[in-house]
């Protein structure tokens, strides 16, 4: 018998499109579907997760595909699914409230909502069917729908006293005091309590990359303003980095992090791959490469790179949103190893070699006699099948008289055995903050290694965004099959804009810094809050939610407010705009009190300050050819500008003639803070040994 589809058969987003024929008759978020609980007075079922999360298909397979659960939930709710990387303001919302009932965070996310939207009974996954540790999503749906029928009005007030409580947070007065320059050393202070000195990152399993928060430590190592904390800060962004590259969070021959490690050594990861994870980690990679040890940090920044634009690259330059973490019905099945088929493919000796260096030590996995439940196997169960390195690659090859060259083949064949497996599936979808992460993380692989192909595809992202998500400055969220959904959050506009002033930077084209304004003053427009000096999640014109959310704290990605203070200290600089720094500073006066509270959740605040602070330092160079372009460009620090007689009227150059050399070509290259520049180092070999003396020798 022919299932029928619900009302989610309409929709593009991949995970509402798989409970588009589950029993339960869900309805996407909408107001026809908001007033349908008005009008009947029935309680919503709101239920929000996304297309790689496992446990929101081990709960789909197992409570939303249920005959019994839809009947109780189609007789006594109305059911909404919701992606919430369509909407991270309902996400947001509602994931405050989830921490609110129960203290705790993740999806799926599952909350009983009065008719008018607000939460009384929250949690993550359900099982079906009761245990000794807690209730059964079917129990659970019955004695709420008792408890509405017999006791609504409490349930009522119940919920409307959560979101006031949150809305009470939110507008909670804080002293608006100047953000003092010592939030650098205070973050690093705060983050030792938590590190892992052994393992690298921070706290305890489950371990997440804390990307933002090693950032600092990138940042902490460019301003080296105190000595004695250098040494120990480097050590443990090396730590970080290096066990995190090696170890099975990483995948070994394709390129790409999955989302983060489920124990302390980076061995076991949630096999999901994240599309901003991927940026931002690419990111980090190359700016370390030009700290230490380059050549093994940029090769990582470069193979994430590498792996976005081959398996997550829309024709037309979009990137996509993630990848899941199973195949048929397993999570992690697609990228696991026995030495059987490694010696298959690489014949005995190589596949031994290979089974030694990446610690695969299980003889054979018999995939048919397996059964896991929830398609989960236990932790224990994934050692010796994951690639991972024990020590260094080259070291382990040099010990085996073995090449890169070897290593490479061996790569190629592995993979391509691979690709015959049936591969885990994507979310296509092209959302536009993590693509404007990614297409900075771009522009950086094409500064760090002068590849022109990561250069065009930041190029082609960029205009994919302006020409699909973009009208008369005002953005949408996500896009699919020529689809664009939802009006676009502050991370949009942020993020957009950050990524076109970096494209400014390596191109020197105004085409960019123009698209960057009018991002920014359609924020300065539509998100400022009117009672405070930050910015409202959504705009004003936006859906009326039963708040506005505000993206004040990092979480995975950095926060909307953090960045766009950066984006215009910024342009208060490069185009002269004094009103830009003025409100860039009222952000940062508004969040000093709440960051040093918490200096953990506004790492990436503390690292816009820094700029803010300092002024970001104007590397101007005059009549230079392109090689010499790409070499100042690869020593340039990440809170520096790249000028060129490009960038028509350069400011801090008023007055000064472009060549003071006696032959009429040659280059010079200026360094300037606030327009106050430096004698030019002039002539190209001048130059070169200048930089290579100041930028480049320190990360050989």
């Amino acid at each position: 018998m022919k299932k029928k589809a619900n009302l989610l058969i309409n929709e593009t987003s991949p995970y509402l499109l798989k409970h588009a024929y589950n029993p339960i008759k869900w309805h996407p978020w909408s107001q026809s579907a908001l007033e349908k609980a008005k009008k009947k007075n029935l309680p919503i079922f709101l239920s929000i997760g996304y297309h790689a999360c496992h446990w929101c298909h081990v709960m789909g397979n197992e409570c939303f595909n249920d005959e019994e659960i839809a009947v109780e939930l189609n007789k006594a709710f109305v059911p909404i699914k919701v992606d919430r990387e369509e909407r991270p303001d309902i996400d947001d919302i509602y994931m405050a409230s989830l921490e609110a009932i129960t203290g705790q965070i993740g999806w799926p996310m599952n909350l009983f909502l009065t008719p008018e939207g607000y939460p009384f009974f929250a949690g993550t996954n359900f099982p079906k069917y009761d245990s000794p540790q807690r209730p059964g999503f079917l129990t659970v749906v019955k004695s709420i729908a008792k408890a509405w029928e017999t006791n609504q009005k409490s349930l009522i007030i119940q919920g409307e006293n959560i979101i006031s409580q949150i809305k009470e947070l939110l507008r909670e007065k804080q002293p608006v005091v100047p953000f003092p320059f010592e939030f650098l050393d205070w973050s690093l202070e705060a983050l030792d309590q938590n590190l892992d000195s052994k393992e690298g990152g921070f706290g305890t399993a489950p371990k997440f990359p804390e990307t933002l928060k090693l950032d600092l430590y990138i940042e902490y190592l460019n301003q080296n303003p105190y000595q004695r904390k250098i040494k120990r800060i480097n050590n443990h962004l090396e730590t970080s980095l290096t066990k995190m590259a090696q170890g099975g969070i990483y995948d070994q021959l394709a390129g790409g992090f999955h989302r983060y490690s489920t124990d302390e050594i980076w061995m076991v990861p949630h096999f999901e791959k994240m599309l901003y994870d991927n940026a931002l980690l690419a990111r980090s990679f190359f700016e370390a490469s030009q700290l230490k040890n380059k050549d093994f940090y940029e090769k990582i920044g470069k193979e994430v790179c590498d792996f976005v634009l081959l398996e997550m690259t829309h024709e037309n330059g979009g990137f996509f949103s993630s990848i899941s973490a199973d195949s048929e019905g397993i999570e992690g099945k697609y990228f696991l190893w026995d030495q059987n088929e490694v010696l298959q493919t690489l014949g005995e000796k190589d596949g031994e070699t290979f089974c030694q260096i990446f610690d695969i030590i299980d003889p054979l996995i018999n995939w048919k006699q397996l059964s896991f439940k929830n398609g989960s196997p236990p932790h224990d169960w994934f050692y010796g099948k994951i690639l991972h390195l024990k020590k260094d690659l080259k070291k382990s090859l040099l010990e085996i008289k073995k090449t890169k060259e070897d290593f490479e083949d061996w790569k190629s064949k592995l993979l391509e055995r691979r690709l015959k497996r049936a591969p885990p599936s994507k979310d296509e979808k092209i959302i536009t903050s993590w693509n404007s992460l990614m297409c900075e993380a771009m522009v950086k692989a094409y500064q760090i290694t002068g590849i022109t192909k990561y250069l065009k595809a930041a190029q082609k992202n960029n205009s994919f965004i302006w020409t699909n998500l973009q009208t008369n400055g005002r953005m949408k969220t996500s896009w699919k099959d020529g689809k664009t959904k939802n009006d676009g959050n502050l991370e949009d506009y942020s993020f957009y804009a950050k990524a076109c002033l970096e494209l400014y930077k390596v191109t020197s084209d105004r085409l960019y810094l123009e698209r960057a304004v009018i991002t920014v003053e359609n924020v300065l427009k539509f998100f400022k809050d009117p009672e405070s000096n930050i910015f409202f999640l959504t705009p004003v014109d936006g859906e009326s939610l039963i708040f506005r959310p505000k993206s004040i704290a990092d979480n995975s990605i950095p926060s909307g407010n953090s960045i766009l203070a950066g984006v215009l200290v910024r342009l208060g600089h490069l185009i002269k705009q004094n009103h830009f720094l003025v409100k860039a500073k009222s952000i940062f006066n508004e969040l000093s009190y709440k960051s040093k509270e918490s200096p953990h959740l506004f790492s990436s605040l503390i690292r816009e300050h820094i700029l803010f602070e300092s002024g970001p330092k104007e590397v101007i160079l005059m009549n230079g050819n392109e090689s010499l372009k790409r070499f100042i460009l690869k020593g340039l620090k990440p809170q520096e500008y790249f000028l060129t007689e490009k960038n028509e009227n350069i400011p801090s150059l008023k007055g000064k003639p472009k060549n003071r050399n006696r032959k009429s070509n040659s280059p010079l290259l200026y360094e300037c803070t606030d327009g106050v520049c430096l004698s030019p180092k002039r002539g190209e070999k001048e130059i070169r040994e200048f930089w290579e003396r100041t930028r480049l020798s320190d990360s050989k």
